[in-house]
């Protein structure tokens, strides 16, 4: 019995540090799309929908408006000059940095989820306040929530 528990346990470490070595790819592969501001083409019927795209969401909870005064005033630090989507970027640095640190400790990874809050709370506000908003933005900010998601699950 002892001995299936370290084969299972030697088969969920080793299927953890797949996904850790693919996510790492896939982290480096768009580091590489922001840093090097890669355009997109789209077709010439897409053109006119991305152009027209605006993101609308309410939020109307106690929590949400509490938290929103905080993004603003860490908004106002950003530098207009910098993409929203790196932001976004930074929120998903974060956890993977915290994840690979929480072996040792569990603070690097409650601070990590802090900041990758705090960067998922910004990204689209200065997105909006910058003008910047697009459907490639909303759709890394879902991707990464959910890459996100899953690596503090695991360390949870």
């Amino acid at each position: 019995m002892a001995t299936d528990q370290k084969t299972d346990t030697l088969h969920n470490s080793m299927s953890i540090d797949n996904i850790i070595n693919d996510g790492m790819s896939t982290l480096q592969t768009v580091a590489t799309v922001i840093a090097n501001h890669k355009s997109i083409q789209l077709e010439s019927n897409n053109i006119n929908e991305y152009n027209l795209y605006k993101y609308s969401c309410v939020e109307d909870s106690f929590l949400a408006n509490m938290y929103r005064k905080y993004f603003l005033c860490v908004q106002k630090l950003v530098n207009p000059k910098i993409h929203p989507n790196m932001l976004t970027f930074f929120g998903l640095l974060s956890v993977f940095i915290g994840y690979g640190l929480s072996r040792w400790s569990y603070t690097s990874m409650a601070i990590s989820v802090f900041l990758y809050l705090t960067f998922d709370g910004i990204d689209g506000i200065h997105a909006r306040t910058t003008g910047q908003t697009s459907i490639i933005g909303e759709y890394l900010d879902h991707v990464f929530d959910l890459i996100n998601t899953g690596l503090i699950s695991i360390v949870f």
